[in-house]
């Protein structure tokens, strides 16, 4: 069952779905969303994004990492390219370099090398030569963090070819689950095994609680994990997230205690640089990154997120986070909170996060802000 839980997650993860909060009476806002419809609603006309849509700083940010990832990942595993492979993953993971939005550079670049280190159509013979040339990087230089992360992401991707690929149009059959098994057992027990080094790089932490959710691990079993890394890596919060996901995969129908103890946690080991940021953020990654059934997900403390919310901002007043935070607090009904990230976000609108101009104005309109500021 743990496979198929997991599955069902990935492919939610396509789906975005407003989340239910609660406002300061503890009931949970309306199901009717404001943006709900706003096709309709919006004025005739009224496009809050034109002559605005230019490159929004965090987004820009991230593709130049992901581009870095992708020259990474094309070079010819051999070793007189072992030290460019090292270059920006030592570069961000020493620094602790953050994005405009605040959120570690190294994460970044790691979701990129995840999407793009290992062809899902590779076969096993082209993947064990893969492997090879890996292991070779690894006893060159015998103390690298990269390399052991590098070599995880790929057993990780393989792994997935296992099933992944075949939900759409075929029988995931017990020959496949074994397969399935065969390969997640192989990945942890490497990183396992490497632990002394992979574990300097915080995304170690994030690779080994995602393959013992993919196993069916138990939450006990991830909390162990999840205290180890948030000990010696408190800031990199892909750890807290995958933590998150594998909550939600280990009591689908009763996870909410799980999730606010991860979140707990997490606002306790970041509060010395972010405040209650983290709050926000861990909901905000949940809400908008892994769409789910708002009724199945524990009612936010409205107040709380608010207050993280404020912290983010104070911190990284990026338009990114302007942009997301205004949507957030028109989905919760609270205008006062809207007016305040929304005139940052009219300044920059970023398209992806709101979809069209009409779901824009219904959010400002909600907001009574002055009409003359959204023109």
């Amino acid at each position: 069952m743990a496979v198929y839980r997991y599955a069902f997650l990935a492919l939610a993860a396509l789906v975005a779905v407003p989340l239910a909060l609660s406002m300061d009476s503890g009931t949970a806002a309306p199901s009717d969303s404001p943006l709900k419809n706003s096709r309709a609603l919006a004025p005739v006309g009224t496009n809050l994004f034109e002559g605005k849509l230019r490159p929004v700083p965090e987004l820009a940010v991230r593709t130049e990492i992901s581009n870095q990832a992708q020259y990474q990942v094309g070079l010819p595993w051999e070793p007189e390219n072992y030290e460019n492979f090292e270059k920006f993953p030592e570069a961000y993971r020493t620094s602790g370099e953050r994005t405009p939005s605040g959120v570690w550079k190294l994460s970044k670049f790691y979701a990129s090398v995840e999407s793009d280190l290992l062809p899902h159509t590779m076969p096993e013979v082209a993947f064990e030569d893969f492997g090879r040339g890996l292991d070779r990087w690894l006893k060159k230089v015998p103390d690298s963090a990269t390399a052991v992360v590098y070599n995880s992401i790929a057993m990780l991707n393989y792994a997935n070819t296992a099933i992944f690929l075949r939900l759409k149009n075929e029988t995931i059959t017990q020959e496949r689950l074994d397969e399935f098994y065969s390969r997640t057992n192989r990945a942890e027990k490497y990183l396992v095994d490497h632990h002394a080094i992979g574990s300097k790089d915080p995304h170690f932490y994030k690779l080994l609680i995602d393959i013992m959710a993919m196993r069916g691990a138990t939450f006990e079993q991830v909390q162990k994990v999840l205290a180890e890394g948030s000990d010696r890596h408190p800031y990199y919060y892909e750890i807290y997230f995958s933590a998150i996901r594998a909550a939600m995969q280990s009591r689908p129908e009763d996870f909410g205690a799980d999730v606010a103890s991860i979140v707990a946690k997490g606002v306790e080991k970041t509060s010395a640089q972010d405040g209650t940021g983290f709050y926000a953020r861990a909901y905000w990654h949940a809400a908008f990154h892994y769409g789910y059934p708002p009724s199945a997900f524990p009612l936010i403390d409205w107040q709380k997120m608010r207050a993280g919310m404020n912290d983010v901002f104070a911190r990284h007043g990026d338009t990114w986070n302007a942009n997301n935070f205004a949507r957030f607090a028109c989905l919760a009904r609270d205008s006062e909170a809207a007016r305040q990230f929304l005139p940052a976000t009219l300044a920059l609108p970023a398209e992806s996060i709101w979809d069209t101009s009409e779901n824009l104005q219904k959010c400002v309109e909600l907001s009574g802000l002055n009409a003359a500021v959204a023109k």
